[in-house]
Protein backbone atom coordinates (compact mmCIF):
# COMPACT_ATOMS: atom_id res chain seq x y z
CA UNK A 1 0.00 0.00 0.00
CA UNK A 2 2.14 3.38 -1.14
CA UNK A 3 2.38 5.84 2.32
CA UNK A 4 3.60 9.10 2.44
CA UNK A 5 5.42 10.24 5.59
CA UNK A 6 5.28 13.86 6.62
CA UNK A 7 9.43 13.73 6.76
CA UNK A 8 9.32 12.17 2.67
CA UNK A 9 7.12 15.34 1.96
CA UNK A 10 9.42 17.46 0.32
CA UNK A 11 11.17 15.58 -1.98
CA UNK A 12 7.54 13.80 -3.03
CA UNK A 13 6.64 17.30 -3.68
CA UNK A 14 10.21 18.03 -5.99
CA UNK A 15 9.21 15.93 -8.03
CA UNK A 16 5.96 17.57 -9.35
CA UNK A 17 5.99 21.19 -11.33
CA UNK A 18 6.23 24.25 -9.25
CA UNK A 19 3.94 25.77 -12.17
CA UNK A 20 0.52 27.06 -11.29
CA UNK A 21 -2.06 24.81 -11.88
CA UNK A 22 -4.23 25.75 -14.65
CA UNK A 23 -7.83 24.65 -14.34
CA UNK A 24 -9.86 23.41 -16.55
CA UNK A 25 -13.39 25.51 -17.22
CA UNK A 26 -16.65 23.98 -15.59
CA UNK A 27 -19.79 23.87 -17.40
CA UNK A 28 -23.00 23.43 -14.99
CA UNK A 29 -23.39 20.49 -17.16
CA UNK A 30 -20.46 18.37 -16.44
CA UNK A 31 -20.85 15.70 -13.42
CA UNK A 32 -19.35 16.75 -10.16
CA UNK A 33 -20.44 13.45 -8.65
CA UNK A 34 -22.57 10.13 -9.02
CA UNK A 35 -24.55 9.18 -5.79
CA UNK A 36 -25.58 5.55 -5.65
CA UNK A 37 -29.12 3.98 -4.07
CA UNK A 38 -28.99 1.47 -1.85
CA UNK A 39 -31.33 -0.45 -3.27
CA UNK A 40 -33.66 -0.95 -0.45
CA UNK A 41 -36.81 -1.24 -2.82
CA UNK A 42 -35.33 -1.99 -5.94
CA UNK A 43 -32.03 -2.03 -8.14
CA UNK A 44 -28.97 -0.25 -6.57
CA UNK A 45 -28.61 2.23 -9.22
CA UNK A 46 -26.07 5.51 -9.94
CA UNK A 47 -27.56 8.92 -10.30
CA UNK A 48 -25.11 11.76 -12.15
CA UNK A 49 -24.99 15.12 -9.99
CA UNK A 50 -24.25 17.77 -12.14
CA UNK A 51 -22.68 21.56 -10.93
CA UNK A 52 -25.76 22.86 -12.36
CA UNK A 53 -27.76 20.40 -9.95
CA UNK A 54 -25.74 21.46 -6.55
CA UNK A 55 -25.74 25.09 -7.56
CA UNK A 56 -29.55 24.86 -8.31
CA UNK A 57 -30.01 23.66 -4.68
CA UNK A 58 -27.24 25.78 -3.14
CA UNK A 59 -28.48 29.19 -4.64
CA UNK A 60 -31.94 29.67 -2.63
CA UNK A 61 -30.12 29.12 0.41
CA UNK A 62 -27.47 31.65 -0.58
CA UNK A 63 -30.11 34.51 -1.36
CA UNK A 64 -32.22 33.58 1.46
CA UNK A 65 -29.64 33.36 4.12
CA UNK A 66 -28.24 36.94 3.50
CA UNK A 67 -31.15 38.35 5.59
CA UNK A 68 -29.97 36.72 8.54
CA UNK A 69 -26.46 37.24 8.19
CA UNK A 70 -26.28 40.32 10.52
CA UNK A 71 -27.09 37.44 13.42
CA UNK A 72 -24.68 35.15 12.61
CA UNK A 73 -22.07 37.15 15.04
CA UNK A 74 -24.04 35.72 17.92
CA UNK A 75 -23.57 32.32 17.32
CA UNK A 76 -20.10 32.72 15.69
CA UNK A 77 -18.04 30.28 14.79
CA UNK A 78 -20.97 28.61 12.93
CA UNK A 79 -21.49 24.78 14.19
CA UNK A 80 -23.71 22.46 12.34
CA UNK A 81 -24.03 18.99 13.43
CA UNK A 82 -25.73 16.94 10.51
CA UNK A 83 -28.11 13.37 11.63
CA UNK A 84 -28.62 12.81 7.62
CA UNK A 85 -26.13 9.99 5.95
CA UNK A 86 -23.94 11.27 4.04
CA UNK A 87 -25.24 8.73 1.11
CA UNK A 88 -28.28 11.26 0.84
CA UNK A 89 -27.56 13.98 -1.19
CA UNK A 90 -29.35 16.96 1.00
CA UNK A 91 -27.42 15.97 3.89
CA UNK A 92 -24.07 16.09 1.51
CA UNK A 93 -25.08 19.63 0.30
CA UNK A 94 -25.42 20.58 4.30
CA UNK A 95 -22.49 19.47 5.31
CA UNK A 96 -20.24 19.69 2.38
CA UNK A 97 -21.37 22.53 0.23
CA UNK A 98 -23.37 25.06 2.29
CA UNK A 99 -20.73 24.90 4.94
CA UNK A 100 -17.75 25.50 2.34
CA UNK A 101 -19.60 28.83 1.25
CA UNK A 102 -18.79 29.57 5.24
CA UNK A 103 -15.24 28.61 5.04
CA UNK A 104 -14.97 30.44 2.17
CA UNK A 105 -16.13 33.86 3.81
Amino acid sequence: MPTLTLDDLQEALRRHSAEPYNPVPIEASDPLEIVFTSGTTAEPKGVVISHGNVLGNVAPLEEEIRKYLKYERFVHPVRFLNLLPLSHVFGQFLEFFFLSYWAAR
